[in-house]
């Protein structure tokens, strides 16, 4: 029991749209998923932009009750695991991804990407841009992503999914 709660990092999922994810599937669309992604050290924000709709999601950065004393003299106070396993959990999430929009204020954001390039490879070429941005609202994060990704010429799967609809 302790090993799923430990593994589930996902505060909260929100829907910002009124139509679902489940009616597209079920009129037979293939969508193109763009991936916003807002991180720093203590969460990522995953805002997925699907045509007409959005949804967000939050994965939460190891929290330790037990402090660990520094060693070295860097005086590094972390658990030495901790951003690796938290940037894998975030990459995971990406890997259905089409096109991904990196945020955040600070290093954090370089940070994945430097663990992207050693550990995902595939992700890196759905990178299309990385940006800083300092604490947006849900509705911001949104905003900004639906601004981004409609500047961006278009997917194939995204073009399947106009034509299919049309």
């Amino acid at each position: 029991m302790r090993s799923v709660l430990a593994r589930a990092r996902f505060v909260h999922l929100r829907l910002v749209s009124h139509r679902s994810a489940v009616a597209n599937r079920a009129e037979g669309c293939t969508m193109s998923e763009n991936v916003a992604v807002w991180i720093d050290h203590k969460e990522a924000r995953i805002c997925r932009v699907f045509p007409g709709m959005a949804d967000e999601a939050v994965i939460a950065a190891p929290h330790h009750v037990h402090h660990k004393h520094p060693r070295g003299p860097e005086g590094v106070k972390d658990h030495p695991e901790d951003e690796k396993r938290f940037f894998h959990e975030v990459a995971e999430s990406l890997l259905s991804s089409t096109q991904v929009l990196l945020l955040g204020p600070s290093s954090a954001k370089l940070e994945f990407f430097k663990y992207l390039q050693t550990h995902q490879q595939a992700l890196v070429s759905k990178i299309v841009g990385i940006e800083t941005a300092d604490h947006p609202t849900d509705g911001q994060l949104v905003a900004h992503a639906k601004a981004y990704f409609s500047r961006l010429p278009p997917t194939p799967a995204s073009v399947m999914h106009s034509n299919h609809r049309a």
